[in-house]
C-alpha cells in the first residue's frame, strides 16, 4: 500500500495492525518532519468562566525514526514544544501528522504516547535515539559527535508510540487518513469552447 494510494482512496475506520504498519511506514519513508498536536488544557476557576478552552494548534518538528515509534530531542539550544514533556508525564495522546513531500498535503495521522527516555536508567535504548537524532542534526550547536553529551546535560529526548483505539500500544489502529469519501470519474475540466465562424 503506497502513500499515493493513502490519499487517493477511502481508508476504513479500523485497519488491522500489519495494514495500519504498513501505511505508516510508506507515509513516514524520508520524513525528518512532522506536526504534533497536543492537548490543551481547559480553563480552570474563574478563568474557565471567562475564557473559552483554546483549540489544540499543531507544531512542527524534526525528528527521527526508530522502528513505528518517533524520536525527538527538545531543550535547552534545540526545539522548543511547549507542552510535550507534560504530556509524557501525564501519559496522555498526542497527534502524529505526516505530510507528502511533494504536495505537502496531509498524509496520515495518528495518535501516540510520549515516553521520556533516561540516559541513566534507559542508557541503551538513550545512547541508540542520540545516535539516531545525531545524524539528522542540522547546524548543531557543537559538533556530531558532542551533541549527546550536551543532550544528556541540557535536553531531553522522547520516544512517540503510536497507541490503538483502545490505547495500547498494538493492535488495530484508527486510521485518521484524510481522503474524500468518493471520487470523481471524470477530468471536471470545462468543455472546450466553439471555435468562432470563418
Amino acid at each position: 500500500m503506497s502513500a499515493r494510494l493513502a490519499m487517493t482512496q477511502p481508508i476504513p475506520s479500523t485497519l488491522p495492525a500489519s495494514a495500519w504498519q504498513t501505511l505508516r511506514e510508506e507515509c513516514t519513508k524520508g520524513q525528518t518532519m512532522a506536526w504534533l498536536t497536543l492537548p490543551t488544557p481547559a480553563p480552570q476557576g474563574w478563568r474557565s468562566r471567562r475564557r473559552p478552552a483554546r483549540a489544540a494548534t499543531a507544531r512542527l518538528v524534526w525528528l527521527g525514526w526508530q522502528g513505528q515509534s518517533a524520536l525527538l530531542v527538545v531543550g535547552a539550544g534545540e526545539q522548543q514544544v511547549p507542552g510535550l514533556l507534560q504530556a509524557a508525564e501525564q501519559n496522555l495522546e498526542i497527534t502524529l501528522t505526516v505530510r507528502g513531500s511533494d504536495t505537502k498535503a496531509r498524509l496520515l495521522s495518528w495518535p501516540t504516547r510520549a515516553v521520556i527516555l533516561d540516559p541513566t536508567t534507559d542508557a541503551q535504548e538513550w545512547t541508540q535515539a542520540a545516535r539516531t537524532l545525531t545524524s539528522l542534526r542540522l547546524n548543531g550547536p557543537v559538533a556530531g559527535l558532542a551533541l549527546p553529551a550536551v543532550w544528556k546535560e541540557h535536553a531531553t529526548l522522547l520516544r512517540l508510540d503510536p497507541v490503538d483505539s483502545n490505547g495500547q500500544t498494538s493492535g488495530e489502529h484508527p486510521a485518521f487518513a484524510s481522503t474524500p469519501s468518493t471520487l470523481p470519474t471524470d477530468s471536471l475540466a470545462a468543455p472546450p469552447m466553439a471555435a468562432p465562424p470563418r
